[in-house]
């Protein structure tokens, strides 16, 4: 029973990357309009240098932060298809771990393989999920830190100063590559105060939040 227990996490984070990089593959390239628009302008001019020489050529979405597409770029300039889009989607695939991990954590000992498996299943089927695996798309990208920050917050301690600490730190590098996820940073704050310490927890999770967002994204707000 013991080396299943050790055993499962890694089975199921390797399940993960394998789902994400089959999915990816047969889906096919991704040519979205996003990615024709701004992903891969954002990208270059970010390598290049070039945010000083260019004015707008992506409209108003040439002023987005273009941290987060810079991966997606260089694995399809530099790796081609389609391994680049199976190796973003094996990362991709990492959020059906972290969400395993967060349904083990919430429900505990009625965490049977069944609701595990459920509870996998439903988020691998998402209509968003399955639209931007093994794309360019920051969403699902950033979506990795900000539920691991969920996690680290359902599975804090009463004194859990490090697991808030951290928590502040993901989800806010996932508001400052994409300000869309600053509902999420909003929310995790809010949930905090139901902790055991609410000031305690809120203050080291918006102080390091605060602080890495703007490490993150300050300079394209």
């Amino acid at each position: 029973m013991l080396a299943r227990r050790r055993f499962e996490p890694w089975a199921v984070i390797l399940g993960s990357l394998l789902a994400g990089a089959a999915y990816a593959w047969l889906a096919g390239e991704d040519t979205s309009w996003d990615w024709q628009n701004y992903h891969e302008y954002g990208a270059f001019a970010l390598i290049n240098g070039r945010f000083n020489e260019d004015v707008a050529p992506a409209g108003i979405q040439t002023f987005l932060n273009p941290v987060a597409y810079v991966p997606a770029y260089l694995l399809r300039h530099y790796v081609g298809a389609p391994f680049w889009g199976m190796i973003l989607g094996s990362i991709h695939g990492l959020n059906l771990a972290l969400i395993y991990w967060i349904s083990r954590t919430v429900l505990g000992r009625a965490a049977g393989a069944s609701t595990l498996a459920a509870s996998v299943i439903i988020a691998a089927f998402g209509p968003m999920t399955l639209s931007e695996v093994g794309t360019s798309f920051a969403d699902i990208l950033t979506a990795l830190p900000v539920i691991a920050g969920v996690g680290l917050i359902l599975s804090a301690k009463a004194e859990g100063r490090t697991s808030h600490v951290l928590a502040g730190l993901l989800i806010g590098v996932a508001a400052g590559l994409k300000l869309t996820n600053m509902v999420f940073f909003v929310g995790a704050g809010a949930s905090l105060l139901f902790a055991a310490r609410p000031l305690v927890a809120l203050s080291y999770f918006l102080l390091r939040g605060a602080m890495r967002a703007v490490r993150s994204g300050g300079a394209w707000r």
